[in-house]
């Protein structure tokens, strides 16, 4: 049941919800993933789910653990030097890079009570 909630996380990088508040937005959708209230989940929390979900998906393409620590580091050192991004948004904003262009993904509907959705 978590695992197909979770899925919300995917419509939400393939932009089937408007997106508002990245932080806010992301715990409405843990907190519906894992039923508990949005006002409990922490950027931790919601950054596990999505190194998890991430991590996964690269696995399906032959991605090794050491590349992905390689990947995460790159983000996290890039971001950071940069100063354009605090390290913690950039590390979202890439795994929702991720999660958007994954392919074969059976997805549900987005769900308007959840956040709103696009108008297609």
């Amino acid at each position: 049941m978590i695992e197909d909630k979770k899925l919300h996380y995917y419509l939400y990088a393939k932009l089937y919800y408007l997106r508002g508040d990245l932080w806010e937005d992301l715990a409405k959708i843990h907190a519906y993933a894992y039923n508990y209230p949005p006002q409990y989940v922490s950027r931790y929390d919601i950054l596990t789910c999505l190194l998890e979900m991430v991590f996964d998906e690269l696995n399906k393409v032959g991605m090794t653990r050491k590349r992905f620590r390689d990947f995460i580091i790159d983000i996290w050192a890039y971001r950071y030097l940069q100063r354009e991004t605090p390290p913690q948004e950039a590390l979202a904003y890439q795994c929702l890079g991720v999660l958007q262009r994954a392919r074969n993904v059976d997805l549900p509907d987005a769900d308007p009570s959840l956040l709103p959705t696009q108008v297609t």
